[in-house]
């Protein structure tokens, strides 16, 4: 699960980095597209777009981000990876905090 997350998120790091300026002023048709274009050059593995969705078979039961959080989606309204990616990026660091605490309580007891 760390190695899952960790990926992720050094994806959407450098997919927020990369992003044209002018994005968030562009249309929500437009947005995904570069997002996708983005996500195929910094990819993970060769043929992944997605850690989580690639560590879940794309089963979004079995994503790692829901295993952490059940409300969790990466199409959520809120932080729609493609359309949001900056506020998908703080969602994805969220929810490593939140892996990170429970692991800490977890190795307490």
């Amino acid at each position: 699960m760390k190695k899952v997350i960790e990926d992720c998120i050094d994806q959407w790091e450098k997919i927020v980095a990369n992003l044209p300026d002018g994005f968030d002023g562009l249309n929500n048709g437009e947005k995904p597209r570069i997002i996708l274009d983005l996500k195929y050059r910094f990819r993970i593995r060769e043929f992944a777009l997605c850690a989580f969705c690639d560590d879940a078979n794309y089963y979004c039961k079995e994503c790692v981000g829901v295993k952490i959080d059940p409300s969790f989606h990466c199409s959520n309204v809120e932080y729609c990876y493609a359309t949001k990616p900056r506020l998908f990026l703080r969602e994805l660091k969220r929810l490593n905090e939140l892996r990170k605490d429970r692991y800490r309580r977890k190795t307490r007891r």
